[in-house]
This record gives C-alpha cells, structure tokens and sequence, in this order.
C-alpha cells in the first residue's frame, strides 16, 4: 500500500463521519401522505399528430397527530385523504373543465394512490405499537 493510498483511506472515513454527523437522521419517516391528480389534455394539431398538455397538483396530508393505531385515527386520515383529494380534483375541474366523470375518476385515483401511502404509514405504527 502506498503513501497515498494509505493516508486516503482515513481520511475519506473522517470526511463520511463528519458528512454523517452534520446530516439529519433520517430514521423518523415524515409523517404525511401526497395526495395527488392529474389532468391531461390532448389536442389535435396537424393531422396524424397529437400534443399532449399535463397539469398536476398534489398537496401533504399531515398524520402526525393522529393514533394509526387506533379505528378513529385511521378512519380520520382515510378523511383526510378523501378530502384532500376532492379539493384537488375540483381545482383542476374549475381550471380544465371537466365531466363529472373525469371529476369522478379522478378523486378515486388520488385517494387510491394516496391510501397505499397511508397503508404502509398504519402498518408501521401497528409495528411500532404507537
């Protein structure tokens, strides 16, 4: 082993122990979902040629002050989450217009993807016996 490499090796382990100890830890998930929708619009510009246009807006719901491991806990974030999500939706329906049916589609993805969120934050907590 030469000089070099004999002096690099420390000296990269106390530069990763000093990134380490400046850093916040990272142990404690934030304890929120993302609720999100999405709306796409496609026009036709030339013929055989489509452009496609797409809005998003997402929003956090909060659970830190919630018992996941209680049936009220869990059914007030499962409220949460559904309101989060017709907030949204009707916001991209008061932009882009929307069917009630694309109104309808979307509330029920947003909280689709958001519950796979919220399932894995109320399995932790059962884990954890919060």
């Amino acid at each position: 082993m030469g000089y070099k490499t004999r002096h690099a090796i420390p000296l990269a382990l106390a530069a990763i122990g000093a990134l380490a100890a400046g850093a916040p830890t990272f142990a404690e998930p934030l304890e929120q979902v993302v609720v999100g929708a999405v709306h796409t619009t496609t026009t036709l510009e030339f013929p055989h040629m489509q452009r496609h246009a797409v809005a998003s807006l997402t929003r956090q719901v909060s659970y830190a002050d919630l018992d996941l491991v209680s049936y009220a806990g869990v059914q007030e974030l499962e409220a949460r989450i559904d309101n989060t999500a017709n907030a949204i939706c009707e916001k991209l329906d008061g932009l882009y217009g929307r069917s009630p049916d694309e109104k309808e589609a979307c509330v029920r993805d947003a909280v689709k993807d958001a519950m796979k969120q919220a399932k894995v934050a109320i399995t932790a907590a059962a884990g954890r016996g919060q």
